[in-house]
């Protein structure tokens, strides 16, 4: 077979591989549209103090990794007056978060300075590994390790 040929044989077995390869990545089908977006649809609260006021939202996408975490009405003052914001933390580091029971992750709060409740609105990207139907999403408070604030849900 000649120089010529054996080159077209190459030239024409890529563009078949490649005529078949290009449809199947580019055609955005459900393998490649992001994966699944998988929710808590019911946070519960596990804390010692009552906390019902308390919003939780949580998403994250399992091909990408990609996460909001939401939550409005935080009271971090109990009836007895004690703070979960102490001394030595602050409302950037007195809360965290974890999935699967890792990726240990701050939630930094800040003040709605209308009702004085605290609110955490974040976006990142975790180990898509922990974002699955049935994974353990829960929000801890940093002095106590979740005795204060402590809410969970698996996601669905």
């Amino acid at each position: 077979m000649s120089r010529k040929r054996v080159a077209s044989a190459a030239v024409g077995v890529l563009l078949l591989a490649g005529a078949t390869a290009v449809p199947i990545l580019g055609t955005g089908g459900s393998a490649y549209a992001g994966g699944a977006t998988h929710k808590v649809k019911l946070f519960t609260n596990y804390s010692s103090i009552v906390e019902n006021a308390a919003k939780v939202k949580f998403s994250c996408s399992s091909n990408t990794g990609d996460f909001t975490l939401s939550i409005s009405n935080i009271n971090v003052v109990d009836s007895t007056g004690k703070s979960f914001i102490s001394s030595d933390l602050t409302p950037s580091d007195a809360l965290y978060f974890q999935v699967g029971g890792e990726q240990d992750q701050y939630a930094p709060m800040t003040q709605n300075t209308t009702t004085g409740l605290w609110q955490v609105s974040i976006t990142g990207t975790i180990y898509t590994g922990f974002c699955y139907s049935g994974s353990l999403v829960q929000v801890l408070d940093s002095l106590t390790e979740g005795g204060d604030f402590n809410v969970g849900g698996n996601m669905s």
